[in-house]
């Protein structure tokens, strides 16, 4: 599965001048949130944790805090990099400032529970509560629109599609039935 850090090495890929670390950080976060969101899958397995400037995913941290995030060498498939430039087409105007703001939303709130607000925390942000916050926006038409990838089928598709699976099920469920 795609790292954090592969995500971070495409997002500054894309700009001349790359971001600073927190900037970095949220961009690949609000891409993970919203990958949730539109695909059900999270761009990287790598948790979040509920750091007092929102969500940072801890091996990012470790790399950009002791090295570099090293040059995209292309290992994102064309949908994650399509996902990840609708996320950059919202969001990559706005300051590391503006972002941290964005990002102490629900699930951050629910992961540093009563934890005081400049007091550090390493709860991992749960990506179940992160799905449901970004969906419910999507559903509000909140948010970035995800450029390309949406493709509306046409009735006569759905339909043969429908007869296809139906086909290969039939004995299956015919098995199924009689019991």
């Amino acid at each position: 599965m795609t790292t954090a850090v592969d995500i971070a090495s495409y997002i500054e890929s894309r700009f001349k001048w790359g971001f600073d670390n927190t900037k970095t950080q949220k961009l690949v976060y609000l891409s993970n949130a919203w990958s949730l969101a539109w695909t059900g899958k999270p761009l990287t397995a790598n948790p979040f944790e509920a750091w007092v400037n929102g969500p940072v995913e801890r091996e990012l941290w470790k790399l950009q805090r002791y090295s570099f995030v090293p040059k995209y060498e292309g290992q994102l498939s064309a949908e994650d990099r399509e996902l990840i430039d609708s996320v950059l087409a919202a969001y990559s105007g706005m300051s590391a400032l503006e972002l941290v703001e964005i990002s102490h939303e629900s699930p951050w709130l629910a992961a540093r529970g009563d934890t005081p607000p400049k007091v550090p925390s390493s709860a991992v942000v749960d990506a179940k509560l992160v799905r449901e916050h970004y969906s419910r926006l999507a559903m509000a038409g909140e948010g970035p629109k995800r450029l390309g990838s949406a493709r509306i089928a046409d009735a006569r598709s759905v339909a043969e599609t429908a007869r296809t699976v139906s086909a290969r099920w039939k004995e299956a469920l015919d098995l199924l039935a009689s019991r």
